[in-house]
């Protein structure tokens, strides 16, 4: 597994642009004050299995809050993952499978939407990444 995890690491083809990626997202966090103990180790298994899959392909995932009493951990999507097709598979198979697998408390993971980002449509988002790649419309 450690082969694997590194592995993907040294795959990784921007790193200082994933490092970016998660400093906005930590940032963009809606948590107040310091983390329980719950958090700080669903942050850990963010940290230790999910985050470096996800900057692969540019994204991240920030923990927003807990809710101890429903075992509900509400994640945002950032980068690549916000607003991509495939998010809601993201979450479901990846994110929420391995904190509910590493963390006992957790029984289910949630996305959480940015209020001033409106979901974009995928053609769209598509269109503007091959024109900038490319010089093409």
């Amino acid at each position: 597994m450690l082969l694997v995890v590194l592995n993907a690491w040294v795959t990784l083809t921007n790193e200082a642009s994933a490092l970016s990626i998660i400093s906005t997202m930590r940032a963009k966090s809606d948590r107040e004050g310091p983390l329980g103990e719950v958090e700080r180790h669903i942050e850990e298994v963010l940290d230790r299995y999910v985050r470096h899959l996800l900057a692969k392909d540019g994204g991240e995932a920030a923990l927003v809050r807990f809710d101890a009493a429903e075992g509900t951990a509400w994640v945002r999507m950032g980068g690549a993952c916000g607003g991509c097709p495939s998010g809601t598979t993201t979450l479901k198979r990846t994110i929420e499978q391995t904190v509910v697998r590493w963390v006992p408390e957790v029984k289910r993971v949630h996305a959480v939407a940015d209020a001033g980002t409106p979901m974009e449509d995928p053609k769209a988002r598509f269109r503007r990444w091959v024109a900038a790649k490319w010089g093409k419309s």
